[in-house]
C-alpha cells in the first residue's frame, strides 16, 4: 500500500464520504432485496470513484481493484461486486486519512465492559438465580419452583 501525504493525502480524504456512502447505499439495496436496475448504477459508480482514487494515489491496489463479470451478470451480482470493491476502498482510504478501521470499530464495540443485568428492581446474586432458573425452564429440565414470598425477599 502506497503511504499518502500531503496533497495526496488531502485529495484522497476527499472522497472518503464519498465511498462511505457508496458503501451505505448498496448495503441499503442489499438489505432491501432492491436490485433491479441498480446493477450498472452501482458499478459505474465503484469505477468513477476507483479512477478518481487511483488517479490521485498510483496506488497498484486502487488500480486492480474492480469486478470482472461476465456480460450477462444479473443486478444483483454487478451490486454485490460494487459492494466488495467499494468496502476495499474504504478499508484503504480510512486508516490513510486517519480514520480507525471500520472492523476495528465494530472489534472495539464488541470488547465494552457491559452493566451487571437488572430485572426491574433486582440486581447481582439475585438476577443471577433468576436468569439461572429461567435458563432450566426454557431448556425443560427444571419444573417451575413454588417460592413463598419471604424466600424471595431474602
Amino acid at each position: 500500500m502506497t503511504e499518502l501525504g500531503g496533497d495526496t493525502l488531502r485529495a484522497a480524504i476527499r472522497f472518503v464520504p464519498v465511498a462511505r456512502a457508496l458503501k451505505a447505499d448498496l448495503e441499503e439495496i442489499i438489505h432491501m432485496e432492491n436490485y433491479q436496475g441498480v446493477g450498472d448504477v452501482a458499478l459505474r459508480s465503484f469505477r468513477t470513484l476507483q479512477t478518481s482514487i487511483g488517479q490521485i494515489t498510483g496506488d497498484s491496489f486502487i488500480v486492480a481493484l474492480g469486478a470482472d463479470l461476465p456480460d450477462d451478470a444479473s443486478d444483483k451480482e454487478k451490486v454485490w461486486q460494487a459492494l466488495l470493491a467499494v468496502d476495499q476502498l474504504v478499508a484503504y482510504l480510512g486508516p490513510q486519512a486517519g480514520f480507525p478501521s471500520e472492523s476495528q470499530v465494530v472489534q472495539d464495540r464488541r470488547f465494552q465492559s457491559y452493566k451487571q443485568l437488572t430485572i426491574g428492581s433486582i440486581t447481582g446474586t439475585k438476577a443471577d438465580k433468576i436468569t439461572e432458573q429461567i435458563s432450566k425452564r426454557v431448556q425443560g429440565a427444571e419444573e417451575p419452583e413454588e417460592e413463598d414470598d419471604e424466600a424471595a425477599e431474602s
